[in-house]
Order: C-alpha cells, then sequence, then structure tokens
C-alpha cells in the first residue's frame, strides 16, 4: 500500500499547470524535490519545475513584527 506523502498538510501547487511545488507544514513551507528537502517560514518564490512559472505562497503563520519597542 502506497502511504500519502503529504498527508492532510495544504499542497501549494503551480498557477499555471497544476504541479505540486510546497506543502504547508506547520513549521513553514515545505520544499521536497530528490535528496533536497527545505523549510521557509515565511515568503517564499518558487520556479515551477514543469513550466518554469514563477510562484509566491506566504506560510499562513507569519506575523508582523510589533514594531512599537
Amino acid at each position: 500500500m502506497r502511504q500519502k506523502r503529504f498527508g492532510n498538510h495544504q499542497k501549494q501547487r503551480c498557477s499555471q499547470c497544476g504541479a505540486v511545488l510546497a506543502v504547508e507544514r506547520d513549521a513553514g513551507i515545505e520544499i521536497l524535490r530528490g535528496d533536497v528537502n527545505a523549510v521557509a517560514d515565511g515568503r517564499l518564490s518558487i520556479v515551477c519545475y514543469r513550466c518554469h512559472r514563477l510562484s509566491v505562497f506566504v506560510h499562513s503563520d507569519v506575523r508582523r513584527p510589533n514594531s512599537a519597542a
């Protein structure tokens, strides 16, 4: 039986071709490509590996820093 790779996490897809580019997890946006695994917290720009369109994703848990110091 094949395991679910992404589970219940939200998949971030290319807006042009629909390829899965990343997965939004609690820790941030996770990119999995071959042997490369990266997690980014905040704003992330990814070029699609299929159609080469630029997509920008923002992690939903990002909070703006408090400007009052």
